[in-house]
């Protein structure tokens, strides 16, 4: 019977390989068929892509429902599939935000994306091919009454910062609500380092009804200890801290996978609610920046088109703004080196990065300068294999995407392995922040490491060896 099923999904998988390598050799066509001159080689992206990922034996076989995973697969498909079939659809001869660079840069930057794809695909291959298929246990959690009480007094002390400074709440607002009347930098720096106090222990909560929701669970198999562990958590998690309600969805999807493990009995209740409402989150962020997008003016298709283009490829860090990038690191190759990269990976160091860093000395400044031709505005995100040519020329280029992806691998493994609540979550956090940096950059890698995953994992050292000294006793 197991050998059935076994067989079953492996057939389905092969299926599923042979229909998705057929839609991007077909998107390929159309794309080769359609692209301005600037992306004519940009066709090779998704088709390169679809052998990578489909083709029967690849990794579509490793696939599993831990959050790395999701993130890389997810990321791929939008960069490398969806972005450039948009593209090619807005028939742009450029992305319209910013200034135009060579064509020879967008070719170059086109190498470079297969490059860096090619290599960030083997390393994801090799590594879990590596873990062996190793499964996801079923979450034992080693929470004791100590280490409840660790959580419990960190949670105390976030809501004793916001009774004697109830200003600091200022920056935070409902993900369905206008974020209106924020801190300015300013005052947000005075609070800065109490936000961390309450960004950790907004993370705590979630953690704390599920383990209290998993104890009456347990006793009832009933459906209600779910609600009332959940409907909290979801409340708690949708207030965003100012504008970055992109944050709210790693926190989202790491406690539905949580639940889905904890209350396995009701994992489709689970993944209908709490799938739905992430699902509604994001398109009402997306319409958000539309509307406020001085790209589209009008209503017509093609303008709408034209404004999905440009922000895929600024957060999906597509073509242009690898070629911007490219064009970046000779424009100031003199200046760019150790310097800037050291400035890179530790400004965002809450509190003493801003002031013991140049903040203007940065790659990520530079980039700007080169996209707005000298424009005080940095709005823009390097992207990492852009970086990685300008601190290692065109052979090391894909060398920051390669580590990012290796380092979401291996910790998604460990939340494979993780029978604890707690340990699950900050593995899982980690696996999707290096996953999602293979198109962000260290700048903003470092800036969640130290501002989120580092606190975290302060209050999980002391949780744990509170944790094992019960269990040694």
């Amino acid at each position: 019977m197991n050998n059935d099923v076994g067989s079953s999904k492996k057939n389905g998988k092969i299926i599923i390989g042979i229909i998705g390598l057929i839609i991007c050799i077909v998107t390929s066509i159309l794309i080769a068929s359609i692209s301005p001159l600037s992306y004519s080689i940009m066709f090779l992206i998704p088709l390169i892509y679809g052998f990578l990922t489909f083709f029967p034996g690849q990794l579509l076989k490793y696939i599993s429902w831990s959050p790395g995973i999701i993130c890389f697969m997810s990321v791929s498909f939008i960069r490398y599939f969806i972005t450039p079939l948009v593209t090619a659809l807005s028939g742009m001869h450029t992305v319209t935000e910013g200034r135009y660079t060579s064509d020879q840069y967008y070719t170059t930057a086109t190498f470079l994306l297969l490059y860096e794809m090619i290599i960030v695909y083997f390393i994801a291959f090799w590594t879990l091919r590596k873990q062996k298929f190793k499964q996801t246990r079923v979450v034992d959690s080693l929470v004791t009454k100590k280490s409840q009480f660790i959580i419990i007094v960190f949670i105390l002390i976030a809501i004793l910062i916001v009774l004697i400074n109830p200003s600091v709440l200022r920056n935070y607002n409902f993900v369905f609500t206008p974020a209106n009347n924020l801190m300015n930098s300013e005052d947000y720096s005075h609070f800065g380092f109490l936000t961390l106090f309450i960004n950790t222990a907004k993370l705590l909560i979630p953690l704390l009804f599920i383990y209290y929701g998993k104890m009456f669970y347990d006793k009832t198999q009933k459906f209600t200890p779910v609600i009332l562990a959940l409907f909290p958590s979801f409340i708690i998690i949708m207030f965003a801290e100012g504008n970055r309600r992109g944050a709210l969805i790693v926190p989202f999807i790491l406690t539905l996978l949580i639940s889905i493990k904890m209350f396995p009995k009701y994992r489709r209740r689970i993944l209908v609610l709490m799938g739905g409402t992430a699902v509604s989150i994001l398109l009402y962020m997306t319409m958000q920046k539309s509307i406020v997008s001085q790209s589209i003016e009008t209503s017509m298709l093609k303008d709408q088109i034209n404004w999905f283009a440009t922000y895929l490829d600024s957060y999906f860090a597509f073509i242009k703004h690898t070629a911007i990038a490219i064009e970046t690191s000779i424009r100031y190759d003199e200046t760019l080196g150790v310097s800037t990269l050291i400035n890179d990976i530790f400004y965002p160091f809450p509190y003493f990065g801003g002031e013991l860093i140049d903040g203007n000395a940065r790659s990520t400044i530079f980039f700007n300068y080169t996209f707005y031709n000298n424009t005080l505005i940095t709005d823009r995100v390097i992207p990492s294999v852009g970086q990685g040519t300008i601190y290692g020329g065109y052979i090391f280029s894909p060398l920051f995407s390669a580590i990012f992806t290796k380092l979401a691998l291996e910790a998604d493994g460990k939340y494979k392995l993780s029978k604890d609540i707690f340990e699950k979550f900050l593995w899982g956090y980690t696996a999707w922040l290096f996953a999602s940096s293979i198109n962000a950059n260290i700048n903003l890698l470092t800036q969640t490491l130290f501002q989120v995953i580092l606190p975290l994992v302060l209050v999980y050292v002391i949780y744990k060896r509170v944790a094992l000294r019960k269990y040694q006793q």
